[in-house]
């Protein structure tokens, strides 16, 4: 019988207690954060009237987008630990809630910044010299222009971050909390249960039947629901293509490298060379089977 989390000593577990003590802190410090999210709304309209309010606005942003990160990890990480439990699904999602609604809330931003030309930023920070700090950012910002769009149009896009994100979600909880792969009779003749986590183990056994056996059986249950998968992955695409095409990018591949500044050729350059030199790779797995005597060389 697989052990539970409960079952396990708590040094082997993460020391979620390094990021709140407990829940009550944890609490605390989300409802700060709903509370402090109206302070957003005296800086609209007036973010570029002075150094002072760019400087003003970019170190509460700071300020609250790290304790906002410490929150959204907290409620991840509780949920990460068993996906089926309820009580942290709902903490999880509440912090995913909040998550979306500060993405909504401070949407006004980046296009009142864009209004006005990277210039008047390069005044303002000779102007207040603790703006360097976020000089790098501002930069990252004014690259994205050509992408960005209205404020209202902004605002839009950030409320539909939770429908964006159900492809993902779903598969997450049907993997990790749903689905059942049977057991495993293992080079001990133990049975065991066969899990993402003892997959590891297993498919690194001596014996080669053992390995067979958890690579197929692991394989089957997800092929079993292979139209789910395909559906959940072609809305995922789907909505990366359509984010994309509502900012203005040419694909979805686009979208995902130029914010890191990385020009298309460099990721299908990088591919056709892997391509082209594939050989030696093919060499050394042909010698390997050959070594090992078998006809066929499979994955496990």
């Amino acid at each position: 019988m697989t052990k539970l989390r409960k079952d396990y000593a708590e040094e082997l577990k993460w020391n979620v207690k390094d990021i709140y003590a407990n829940i009550s802190d944890y609490e605390a410090d989300y409802q700060k954060l709903e509370e402090s999210l109206n302070e957003y709304k005296k800086y609209k309209g007036h973010i570029l009237d002075s150094a002072k309010n760019l400087l003003e606005l970019l170190e509460f942003d700071r300020d609250f987008n790290s304790k906002l990160e410490q929150v959204y990890i907290y409620a991840h990480i509780q949920n990460d630990q068993d996906t089926t439990d309820t009580f942290f699904q709902e903490m999880y999602g509440k912090a995913y809630k909040l998550y979306e609604k500060v993405s909504e809330e401070t949407s006004f931003i980046v296009p009142e910044l864009l209004k006005h030309d990277f210039k008047l930023i390069t005044k303002y920070v000779e102007e207040e010299p603790k703006l360097k700090a976020f000089l790098n950012n501002l930069k990252d910002v004014y690259h994205m222009k050509p992408y960005i769009l209205s404020e209202k149009e902004e605002r839009l896009l950030s409320g539909m971050l939770t429908s964006f994100k159900v492809p993902d979600n779903v598969f997450s909880l049907l993997t990790d909390a749903d689905l059942k792969f049977g057991y495993i009779t293992n080079e001990e003749g133990k049975k065991v249960e066969l899990t993402e986590r003892s997959y590891r183990k297993l498919i690194e056994s001596k014996d080669r039947k053992v390995r067979k056996n958890t690579f197929n059986k692991l394989l089957k249950t997800y092929g079993s629901f292979k139209n789910t998968y395909a559906s959940l992955l072609m809305g995922e695409v789907g909505n990366n293509n359509k984010i994309a095409s509502i900012r203005g990018y040419n694909s979805a591949l686009e979208a995902a490298l130029y914010s890191n500044y990385i020009p298309k050729n460099i990721y299908t350059n990088l591919i056709e060379t892997v391509k082209k030199n594939i050989e030696p790779l093919s060499k050394y797995w042909q010698f390997k089977r050959d070594i090992l005597g078998y006809d066929k060389l499979h994955i496990y």
